[in-house]
């Protein structure tokens, strides 16, 4: 999915159903949606939400979490959608023989501090998911034990139609 999702939250379920992005995620998870989404027809073990590492990324993942807890709750209550909180920066010293990631300010000025007695330190401001190699999205994105990887899960205890502004399959 290329760009940010259409915020679901303020639209009716007929301009959902008929969003060409919308649709397609819909489609290719092959699961149905509202009251009649199905985790055991997914067609995938996880869904894995990845947006860009700035605040239009933020805002993007946002309005995902937001559809797929509106849309496809059932897949959030089985624990099988992720979210990945890509790093802001890539700190690399000694003509890149050391790499270190920051998601925040903090972090890099503390990874600055430590690294002043290294030569030659590189400091990269990630602004997009392109810019990672595919080997930093396997280790960063798709590793569990690396990176930020949250399962995102639900406080909701009812149905997805029960639930204020959640569609039901009829409408609304």
């Amino acid at each position: 999915m290329q760009g940010k999702v259409l915020n679901v939250s303020k639209a009716p379920r007929a301009r959902v159903m008929a969003d060409p992005a919308c649709r397609g995620l819909f489609a290719a998870l092959g699961c149905g949606t509202g009251t009649e989404c199905e985790p055991a027809r997914v067609n995938f073990a996880r869904v894995i939400l990845l947006s860009d590492p700035d605040a239009d990324g933020a805002h993007a993942r946002a309005l995902l979490i937001d559809l797929f807890d509106r849309y496809l709750h059932p897949l959030l209550s089985n624990g099988m959608v992720y979210a990945v909180i890509p790093p802001l920066y890539r700190f690399s010293t000694d003509a890149g023989s050391h790499v270190e990631y920051a998601w925040s300010e903090g972090q890099l000025r503390s990874l600055q501090q430590v690294a002043l007695a290294r030569r030659q330190p590189e400091v990269t401001r990630f602004k997009g998911i392109a810019q990672f190699s595919g080997e930093e999205c396997r280790s960063l994105f798709l590793n569990a034990g690396n990176g930020r990887r949250v399962r995102l899960v639900s406080s909701h205890t009812s149905a997805p139609g029960e639930r204020p502004g959640a569609p039901s399959a009829a409408g609304g």
